[in-house]
């Protein structure tokens, strides 16, 4: 556990119980990097750290020389390090910057307008990027992994049971980037995070020196369905590799049952789709504040106006009189999540943090995910 006077934190130094003066984002990567994960290397300015520029209005010269050691400690061949700023409040605002003088000016602009912690992480010098997904995004198939280089659009699946490479396809005038040895490795990877995070992972890597970074994760929420395109390389290879043919197919539908899964309730169904997440039971106002990406929100619904929860992957909402309503007049209100409308008894044995999947379109919720 870290003290409250902590300024400058290595990632690696964090755990799931510093994000009060961390930010969750600092101890999820910390979680991350002591279960052996590689991430890049990085630091967070504290929350501490932030009150100190609250106080005196400034960047204390003590701060500014240990943001400056933390810093060097990124940077190689005496360049300077090139890195990513995440303000702790707000993601979406990512800001890459390259610098001494550069990084303390921007400190100092996060912390004009958001009083919060900032994750700093050395961003890979490299071109070698890719994106994994650890099911087919193609096919909706939990069995595979599919890998996609950067740049080349040339992709690979790799079986999730053996990590058996059972498809490449390398376009015509492009090389295969990734040796088969590394498509393995992030196969492997893509597994782990699969198993840590519960949900099928978007995963995005890069490759430096011949070391594999995960640059980010996150986790895909619902079945995809897009147009299916299936990649087929022919038997007459080109250049020694294998020329790749598409071939477009009709497109698939979502899955409407969940296999092999027990039923926990069934209620009306509100909005379609299939989400698997960490169940989250909401008691009062102040627990929504606590809903993470993802979850499966449940609602004891008193009052419409607990409504939206935007970060949550599926709705229960368990009133009395909401389940008699009309379920057209209800809509407006769940717009885009799947949604599930139950009596306040059916819910009385869901668990707080247990993992379920809600079916939108049949209104049950099942036990466990989808992806197992």
């Amino acid at each position: 556990m870290l003290k409250n006077s902590d300024l400058i934190i290595s990632l690696s130094n964090i755990g799931h119980d510093d994000k009060d003066l961390v930010g969750e984002k600092a101890a999820g990567f910390g979680e991350m990097l002591k279960h052996g994960f590689p991430l890049p290397d990085g630091f967070v300015i504290t929350q501490n750290a932030y009150h100190q520029f609250a106080i005196k209005h400034k960047l204390p010269d003590e701060l500014i020389k240990e943001i400056f050691r933390a810093y060097k400690r990124l940077e190689h061949s005496l360049k300077d390090a090139t890195i990513e700023i995440i303000p702790g409040l707000k993601e979406k605002d990512i800001l890459t910057v390259k610098g001494e003088a550069v990084f303390v000016e921007k400190i100092k602009s996060i912390w004009a307008h958001n009083p919060s912690p900032i994750v700093v992480r050395k961003i890979p010098q490299t071109s070698n990027l890719g994106v994994m997904f650890t099911i087919n995004p193609t096919h909706n198939d939990k069995t595979k992994i599919a890998i996609y280089e950067k740049g080349s659009g040339n992709h690979y699946e790799v079986l999730k049971r053996n990590l058996k490479i059972t498809f490449k396809a390398v376009h015509k005038g492009t090389n295969q980037n990734l040796t088969d040895k590394q498509i393995i490795k992030i196969a492997s990877l893509g597994k782990k995070l699969q198993q840590f995070f519960y949900f099928p992972q978007e995963v995005h890597f890069a490759i430096e020196r011949k070391k594999i970074f995960i640059t980010k994760t996150k986790q895909i929420n619902h079945v995809i369905s897009p147009p299916l395109i299936e990649k087929i390389p022919t038997l007459n290879p080109i250049h020694g590799k294998p020329r790749v043919i598409v071939q477009k197919l009709k497109s698939s539908r979502p899955h409407s049952k969940i296999n092999n899964r027990k039923v926990l309730i069934k209620g009306n169904s509100i909005y379609p789709g299939i989400a698997t997440g960490h169940l989250r039971i909401i008691q009062n106002l102040q627990d929504i504040n606590k809903v993470l990406r993802g979850e499966v929100v449940v609602i004891p619904y008193h009052d419409i106006v607990m409504h939206p929860i935007v970060k949550a992957g599926a709705i229960v909402a368990t009133d009395e009189k909401l389940y008699e309503l009309p379920h057209l007049t209800l809509g407006p209100y769940f717009s885009g999540k799947p949604t599930v409308i139950t009596r306040p008894e059916a819910a009385k044995i869901l668990r707080d943090g247990t993992v379920v999947t809600v079916n939108g379109k049949n209104g049950e919720v099942y036990t466990g995910s989808q992806w197992q």
